[in-house]
């Protein structure tokens, strides 16, 4: 079944409770994603994008360990991103809501990260979100997709 861009949106929107509660709780999942990631970011990694950052929180912890790197979360859930703008503020790290077809992103990023989030993209629109995904990657960047698995 494929869902509207509203459809998708209002669901994001009302599982931010849920997110809190995966923050707060720390979410196994979640946190082997966060490790594998921290363990594949290469030195000459200047900036980071995180799709589906839902309330920020990893994008924030990335922003932490990482000063020197600019880190940039997206969801497309405006309440995700208004919790994030209350709650995870660096200097490094910006926030913006949308479909990263939609945004007006003006840069590449070195690391392009998915922490559950592929597996939600409508199998019919893969293609064009794989075309957004490489016109926002950097020459020489990566992207890390991490996806729940039984173990996780």
């Amino acid at each position: 079944m494929n869902y509207s861009h509203k459809e998708i949106k209002d669901y994001y929107d009302k599982h931010v409770v849920g997110k809190l509660s995966g923050f707060t709780n720390t979410n196994p999942r979640v946190e082997a994603a966060y490790e594998l990631i921290k363990r594949n970011i290469q030195p000459n990694t200047k900036s980071i994008l995180e799709i589906g950052c839902g309330i920020g929180d990893i994008s924030y912890r990335f922003s932490k360990e990482y000063p020197s790197k600019r880190i940039v979360g997206t969801d497309i859930s405006e309440k995700s991103i208004e919790i994030a703008q209350k709650l995870f503020q660096k200097s490094n790290l910006s926030y913006y809501c949308g479909d990263i077809g939609e945004l007006a992103l003006q840069e590449n990023f070195d690391l392009i990260i998915l922490i559950d989030v592929y597996e939600h993209i409508p199998q019919d629109i893969r293609g064009i979100f794989n075309t957004n995904l490489g016109k926002l990657l950097s020459t020489n960047g990566t992207i890390i997709a991490t996806f729940p698995t039984p173990e996780h």
